[in-house]
């Protein structure tokens, strides 16, 4: 009979309290922990905005995930009134200390409160009323909850630059992987990208924007160069047919000067060469053009006739080839009739 007294009251102290006391300094370096995490959460917050780095704020909101989950196991060995009026003093003293501590403080109650219906509700009556507290607030923007640091990285402006990156790579595409993921890593942005047919590998061209560090680095890992508004662009023209013969020349388009910066920029090859090569060509390189048609004369006037005529356009960086272009564009311009000059 006593040994069955013995086995109840041991399992009745078992259940009724925590396996663990409350430690106020295990509390105090959890809210300090769980501080740190939202900070660095915020941080990416503003930085995604800017560079997209979503690998980055994924990891900030994990880690900060699992700081309020161990917050929230050290809040669970709290089991009576004298150890809830430890946690509410632990909490208004940090709070004090910034604006990040009163919001992760004002988040930390909440679990605190919690806590305490949890055991009223087990026990039967209310334990202890969690008390309010202006000290105690949650922040209304990421950049309140920013340290003195991490707003002077946020405030300084990070260089952005553009290059072009070639690579070859076979069919399972695995370099090509690879870079692509180290793009959206660090939150470089395609604007343009080709694959140049090849014997054996095919090789892939890649035009793209990035925070200038991250470009330094690329560059010297992979084969590629800066661009700095100097795109060149190899316009083929082919006219002729089955029975006359055809010809083909290739025109090379580059910016004259450093002056011609605009002229240099695939948005300006795009409006204005491919949208119409035929005008740009008769305007810049008629007597080249001319070789490829021959003279006819339509209700009086002399014109040139380029007999099924097709333009191939490819757009590469200033100090690579035809067969490293970043665009390609293809039209059939047909029978064009253009003024002799």
């Amino acid at each position: 009979m006593f040994k069955n007294v013995v086995i109840f009251f041991f399992f009745f102290c078992l259940f009724s309290f925590p396996l663990f006391a409350f430690d106020s300094d295990e509390f105090e370096k959890s809210l300090r922990d769980f501080s740190d995490q939202i900070s660095q959460t915020a941080y990416a917050i503003s930085e995604k905005s800017d560079s997209a780095e979503n690998q980055a704020l994924e990891g900030a909101l994990d880690r900060t995930e699992k700081a309020q989950k161990d917050l929230s196991a050290v809040m669970n060995k709290i089991s009576n009134k004298k150890d809830f009026e430890a946690a509410e003093s632990i909490l208004r003293q940090f709070a004090e200390k910034s604006k990040l501590n009163s919001h992760a403080g004002a988040i930390a109650q909440k679990l605190l409160r919690q806590r305490a219906n949890f055991i009223s509700i087990d026990e039967g009556k209310e334990i202890y009323s969690v008390q309010p507290s202006d000290k105690l607030n949650l922040a209304t923007a990421p950049s309140e909850l920013l340290k003195k640091r991490q707003k002077r990285l946020i405030t300084i402006e990070t260089p952005i630059a553009e290059a072009v990156i070639c690579l070859e790579d076979t069919d399972k595409l695995r370099r090509v992987d690879n870079l692509t993921k180290i793009f959206d890593t660090h939150g470089c942005k395609i604007l343009s990208k080709h694959t140049n047919k090849k014997d054996k590998n095919d090789l892939y061209c890649f035009y793209f924007s990035g925070k200038k560090y991250v470009i330094d680095v690329l560059l010297g890992h992979y084969e590629g160069c800066v661009v700095n508004s100097n795109l060149k662009a190899f316009v083929k023209i082919t006219t002729g047919g089955f029975w006359s013969g055809k010809k083909d020349h290739t025109f090379e388009i580059a910016p004259a000067n450093r002056n011609s910066s605009i002229m240099g920029e695939l948005s300006w090859y795009k409006s204005v060469v491919i949208q119409n090569p035929a005008k740009y060509l008769t305007e810049n390189h008629y007597t080249e053009l001319s070789k490829l048609g021959s003279p006819e004369t339509v209700a009086g006037k002399k014109k040139l006739l380029l007999k099924n005529a097709v333009a191939e356009i490819f757009v590469s960086a200033k100090k690579h080839s035809i067969s490293e272009a970043i665009y390609f564009s293809k039209t059939d311009l047909g029978d064009l009739y253009i003024d002799a000059q």
